[in-house]
């Protein structure tokens, strides 16, 4: 629960004071792009269960979130969240699903390793994903990922069509006193923009099919396009003196909307960084400390707008960690004189384990963040909507404390205090909540089994005392339950589960297509509706299938089952799939 700039440890420090790199522990990790040190290990799951998680929306261990109707479509989270990003052209509305500098994995593998996924459905929804890694080298790796998202939507024009793709390399030098990593990401979403439905009501019988149903849109799309470098060399100085890193990464992103019914609807954003990050690292085992500077060269654009930033940035890091405690700080300030000279932030937090493994600890966190607006809310020129404002800097603090018991349950109280908010109205007109936002959060996650029985999910209560600038259900809930058997001497795992959602009735924010953006809405709740997936999933060997059934009862109750305003989510559909490993 704790923030990604407050991660734990100098991994990287920890391993090379060894001199020895073991592959076999060091399986994979992410990279922290704030002040290029490893963020923290990946290991693959080998729980059989997940291979029917095609959609990250629905995964019980992430983040609640409302879409539109169709998988891979915009969407939004619903758990208010402090972000420690500054400098953006728009929310990023397919996060979920896109690769970043900070979700991209970095191997080291003993044998070359590879894995096929495939899932489709009745309504031609088809996810393939392939990923392959193999050390071509003593501590020469070379990884790719590759997903494709295809659907027709149940709705005429709501079909996606993504592409994302990263190909990464990192060696490490024998006794690891160099290392290099290097990365090129490619994301890559189109969506058919129907703008919803004309009828909220949804009164499913009214038209002979589901297709004919009549839509606000029938020729519009979006375009999401990101191509992003990383490279980034470490080299551990003589004598433990520390460690210093050099990052470079570039960043390229545009979205484009267009509406062939109307020729001069043509809406373009684009965002453009060169980012070069020094890192000094040290190796103090029990006080490590990471200082550094960052340059960050931007450039916004729209149709008549071209806004340049030259960014100097510099930050430091402490920890602390003695026997069971562990203490940390995070500092960053921008230098400029520009508008973007007002963006800081400072976090700290604190952990104490009741146990060597961990099992049972308490933590508490604090983080505070100023930051200029998002580029669309400041300027925007398209055919039905033109602005040009300048709007006060927005603050966001956060106070945390949570605990973990027996490595299964955790508990986390939140409570963010936001100043000069700024959102787009029901008009569609981006404006600044003046004053102070109190959010009030309770996060419960669980992850355990008893016996045969298997239970992982996650529970929020959340509440905002200014709804239409932070509209969130009070209530909000994910579980998944399954049955495990065993069969042919225990070859066979089979698992029999069911997937379940819910929130509470709330103003969940619309969507306009045209700016690509959630927008806050006082004219119809959206919730108080339980969702359920039925599923079955089998490991044998290295393979893993899963046959599953989504939102069995459809219109048994009613087709009140909105997400987003003007968006029904998909009815009955039945979707398997398969997942393949190769070792060799």
């Amino acid at each position: 629960m704790l923030e990604a700039v407050l991660c734990c440890g100098n991994v990287f420090s920890q391993q090379t004071d060894t001199n020895k790199i073991n592959i076999d522990t060091l399986n994979g990790y992410f990279y922290h792009t704030k002040s290029y040190f490893i963020d923290s290990i990946y290991n693959d799951s080998d729980d059989v269960f997940e291979v029917h998680f095609y959609n990250p929306l629905k995964r019980t261990d992430n983040d609640f979130f409302h879409q539109l109707n169709t998988y891979g479509s915009p969407s939004q989270s619903l758990i208010y969240n402090f972000n420690s990003t500054f400098l953006q052209y728009q929310p990023n509305i397919y996060s979920p699903y896109t690769y970043n500098f900070e979700n991209i994995r970095f191997y080291q593998r003993n044998k070359p390793f590879s894995e096929l996924y495939y899932s489709n459905d009745l309504n031609s929804s088809q996810v393939f994903r392939v990923t392959h890694s193999q050390n071509v080298y003593k501590g020469l790796n070379i990884s790719l990922d590759y997903l494709v998202n295809y659907a027709d939507g149940t709705f005429a024009n709501s079909g996606i069509t993504s592409q994302f793709f990263n190909v990464t390399t990192n060696y490490i030098s024998p006794k690891g006193k160099y290392r290099t990593e290097a990365a090129f990401i490619y994301n890559k979403a189109i969506t058919a923009e129907n703008g919803g439905i004309n009828d909220v009501a949804f009164v499913a019988d009214s038209f002979p099919s589901i297709v004919a149903y009549p839509v606000q849109l029938l020729n519009a799309s979006t375009q999401y396009k990101t191509f992003d470098f990383l490279l980034s060399q470490s080299v551990r100085l003589p004598k433990a003196l520390g460690t210093l890193t050099l990052a470079n990464t570039i960043a390229n992103g545009i979205r484009t909307y267009r509406n062939i019914e109307s020729i001069d609807t043509l809406l373009a954003f684009e965002q453009k960084t060169l980012t070069n990050t020094l890192t000094y690292s040290s190796t103090l085992k029990f006080f490590p400390v990471n200082i550094g500077i960052r340059h960050d060269y931007n450039i916004f654009a729209d149709q008549i707008m071209r806004e340049k930033s030259s960014l100097v940035s510099p930050f430091a890091k402490i920890s602390y960690h003695v026997n069971r405690i562990k203490l940390q700080a995070y500092a960053e300030k921008t230098l400029s004189s520009s508008i973007f000279g007002s963006n800081f932030l400072l976090s700290a937090n604190a952990s104490f384990a009741f146990d060597s493994l961990n099992r049972n600890n308490i933590f508490a966190s604090f983080a505070s963040k100023n930051s200029e607006t998002d580029f669309i809310y400041r300027h925007n020129f398209s055919t039905s909507y033109q602005w040009d404002n300048s709007f006060n800097t927005e603050k966001t603090t956060k106070l945390s404390f949570g605990t973990s018991l027996l490595g299964r349950f955790t508990f986390v109280l939140n409570y963010f205090i936001v100043s000069d908010k700024v959102y787009l109205s029901e008009n569609l007109i981006p404006v600044q909540k003046n004053g102070l936002i109190n959010v009030y959060q309770a996060i419960f996650k669980n992850r355990f089994t008893l016996g045969r029985f298997g239970f992982m999910g996650s529970a929020a209560l959340q509440y905002s005392d200014d709804n239409p600038a932070i509209s969130l259900p009070l209530f909000q809930a994910k579980e998944t339950f399954y049955v495990e058997f065993f069969f042919f001497s225990k070859k066979l795992q089979t698992q029999f589960g069911l997937d379940l959602y819910y929130n509470t009735s709330f103003f969940a924010n619309a969507y306009c297509p045209e700016l690509a953006s959630f927008y806050t809405q006082r004219e119809r709740k959206q919730g108080n509706y339980l969702y359920a997936d039925i599923f079955i999933a089998v490991g044998i060997s290295r393979a893993k299938l899963f046959i599953s059934c989504s939102h069995p009862y459809a219109g048994l109750f009613g087709y009140d089952y909105f997400q987003t305003l003007h968006y029904p989510s998909e009815a009955l559909s039945f979707r398997f799939g398969v997942s393949w490993k190769f070792f060799d």
